[in-house]
């Protein structure tokens, strides 16, 4: 860039994000090529170099058929019809079970053929498991080094500070609490009072997860917590829209309960999830030990990456929030960033 240091780059999308072209017709390939090489990088992680050459040749190859006379839109669906055929021939070429020489020399090589960044992978992934939780970031001081972290971690805390129990660290802190996630259309305490009623029989603490959690009863499950009746925290579901049902839907089969329908017309049997314990603080719940049914959170980690695979690409990030939710052991690499 005019007027700035060079940059070292080894990933093909952020080299493409560089590059523009004067000619705007020329750019707008630029761009196009650009998209898929993000496209690759946000469902892939890697392969955005190949990406924009197999782009690149596609053009080639289908601008010299235009021009030799073939209808645009018929080339485009043939083009639609041998991706489909090439994936579905991928699909069967998946391996679905690596031994650890094989990730280590797959990690080598993702790592720009640097055996010891695969060294890390393979270690990585050998105590979180092939489908754990897996960050990368940059070393501060260029050393390689591995961080491990238990627990579920959602990002929203406590509603409000009259939760807290340990008023030096500002948290709440519960061992083997029930856990029940309220549906939508919270609107009055009433609503609620079985939960409460038979947290305070079961005399166990009780963490509560909803999208909304209006103020009076906020109030009331304030009341109640100070005044010693039964000991519970309130925590906001932190996605919105339609994403919201689905995370509450994680949140349940995590922790082994059943979803608390307020709009119900019927009488509802209160059915608590647990955890061995929580840890919640103004910006963060951490679930530790959480008692769902383990069979039930494979298969729902199994719906999600399918879901990946079919969605070409849409929702990638909300998907992948979904995983480290699930996912109960996760790890972060901290490597030299020119790696």
């Amino acid at each position: 860039k005019q007027g700035a240091e060079p940059s070292f780059l080894r990933k093909g999308s952020e080299i493409a994000k560089e590059i523009v072209l004067d000619h705007p017709l020329e750019n707008l390939g630029v761009k196009m090529l650009q998209q898929a090489a993000a496209k690759m990088d946000s469902c892939i992680g890697d392969g955005t170099s190949s990406a924009v050459l197999i782009g690149a040749a596609i053009y080639k190859a289908g601008a010299k058929k235009i021009r030799s006379g073939t209808d645009p839109m018929e080339l485009k669906r043939s083009i639609d019809i041998v991706t489909k055929k090439i994936l579905n021939t991928l699909q069967e070429q998946v391996i679905s079970h690596f031994s650890s020489n094989q990730v280590l020399q797959i990690a080598s090589f993702a790592g720009n053929n640097q055996p010891e960044v695969g060294a890390l992978v393979q270690k990585v992934l050998s105590a979180v498991g092939m489908g754990g939780a897996v960050e990368i970031d940059s070393s501060e001081n260029n050393s390689p080094a591995i961080s491990y972290e238990e627990g579920t971690h959602i990002k929203s805390g406590f509603l409000s500070p009259y939760f807290v129990t340990d008023k030096d660290a500002m948290h709440v802190e519960m061992q083997n609490p029930l856990i029940c996630v309220i549906g939508n259309g919270l609107s009055h305490t009433q609503q609620i009072v079985p939960i409460l009623e038979k947290a305070t029989q079961m005399q166990r603490p009780l963490l509560l997860f909803a999208e909304e959690i209006p103020p009076s009863v906020l109030d009331a499950l304030i009341t109640n917590h100070t005044e010693g009746l039964v000991r519970v925290c309130a925590v906001k579901v932190p996605y919105y829209s339609a994403n919201t049902q689905l995370f509450m839907e994680d949140i349940n089969i995590l922790v082994g309960g059943e979803i608390w329908q307020t709009n119900r017309a019927t009488k509802q049997e209160v059915v608590f999830g647990s955890a061995a314990s929580v840890c919640i603080e103004a910006a963060t719940t951490k679930i530790i030990g959480a008692h769902g049914c383990r069979e039930k959170i494979h298969e729902r980690i199994l719906e999600i990456k399918d879901s990946m695979l079919s969605s070409d690409g849409k929702n990638f990030t909300l998907q992948l929030q979904r995983l480290q939710l699930l996912f109960e052991r996760r790890a972060k690499i901290y490597i030299d960033g020119h790696c």
